[in-house]
């Protein structure tokens, strides 16, 4: 429900105002790219699952920031739209500190037992003991361990070879024309 929530609020964001820099869009994505992955970690007994999609989705947008920097110009944020993103950002945290309290200590005379995930939590741990078998921390053992550090190594040397082309030519990407 907390993330519906959000998830709305981001689309709704992004519809309705016209004037928008991908510098923005990029910290909404980011934030519900976070968001997800924090109910995903907290509803599940495999929080690496979340992890490796955060992973993903953040890698994914710093390629396209990367990307987009180097087709448009340079936009400056308005402080209307930075007063935004802090009153979004402040509601983000104050809504994560009332999940993470306890409400039935504080007022005995309200119930809130329907804002509690238990029973969310107690669907899904039925469904992951039917896949036993997916266990995320074999990959880390002997046989595997192997595939992960040549991954590792895979990885690096794509991203030294990315680093050498960018500067081949002592100069950025993005022609400047003046």
């Amino acid at each position: 429900m907390f993330l519906w929530m959000n998830l709305f609020f981001i689309i709704s964001f992004l519809i309705f105002k016209s004037n928008y820099s991908i510098i923005q869009t990029m910290m909404l994505l980011m934030t519900f790219t976070t968001l997800s992955s924090l109910m995903m970690s907290s509803s599940s007994t495999w929080s690496i699952y979340s992890f490796l999609i955060f992973l993903m989705i953040i890698g994914g947008l710093m390629i396209l920031f990367m990307l987009f920097m180097s087709l448009i110009s340079n936009q400056f944020m308005h402080s209307t739209s930075k007063k935004i993103i802090l009153l979004s950002l402040i509601l983000l945290l104050l809504l994560l500190l009332i999940k993470s309290i306890n409400l039935n200590d504080f007022s005995p005379y309200f119930n809130f037992n329907h804002l509690s995930t238990s029973n969310f939590l107690n669907f899904s741990l039925k469904n992951i003991n039917n896949y036993s078998w997916m266990n995320i921390n074999q990959l880390y053992n002997f046989p595997m361990n192997l595939f992960v550090i040549l991954l590792i190594i895979f990885l690096l040397m794509i991203l030294l070879m990315i680093t050498k082309i960018c500067l081949i030519n002592m100069k950025p990407l993005r022609s400047t024309k003046k």
